[in-house]
């Protein structure tokens, strides 16, 4: 009698972990994801107010492996000047939290002598499904490892169906 109670029991409790990893996975599988490709408009800040300096579109593209490719290019400049943008992403604790880190080169258009890198690091938050809005820190550094300068950004993104 004891051994068709232990085994019912174990029926039941494998029944009931069988039940909560189906609902487990249809919860994530409904979650919002970043993965994909959006239109981004870009915007330079002022670190200190916070005003808007300048505005210019991007598309990011959030692969689900967890590496990001991006191409934009800011005011007064040309993609000749530089390499597309590529990085990492991951999603942080909270429901709808992302970050991520970016790295593009850059020439002087003139001669074509590495003139360094830029790198963007960004927290972001799905807003809906569909749209994101994130804020970011953009370092620009000399060939030889120096931070030139240190900038602020923030950005919209609508993803592209």
């Amino acid at each position: 009698m004891e051994s068709s109670t232990f085994r019912g029991s174990i029926i039941a409790a494998t029944g009931a972990a069988a039940l909560f990893a189906s609902s487990l996975a249809s919860a994530q599988a409904t979650q919002p994801s970043l993965e994909g490709v959006w239109r981004v408009t870009r915007h330079g800040v002022n670190c200190l107010s916070g005003q808007q300096v300048n505005s210019f579109p991007a598309l990011m593209t959030f692969h689900k492996d967890g590496t990001l490719h991006d191409d934009a290019v800011g005011p007064g400049s040309t993609a000749a000047e530089g390499t597309a943008e590529h990085g990492l992403w991951q999603r942080q604790p909270g429901d709808h939290n992302y970050s991520f880190r970016i790295l593009s080169y850059g020439w002087d258009p003139q001669t074509g002598a590495f003139e360094g890198s830029a790198e963007i690091t960004g927290t972001l938050q799905l807003s809906t499904s569909n749209s994101f809005a994130y804020d970011a820190s953009i370092k620009f550094i000399d060939p030889s490892g120096n931070v030139l300068v240190t900038l602020c950004g923030n950005a919209t993104g609508t993803r592209f169906e």
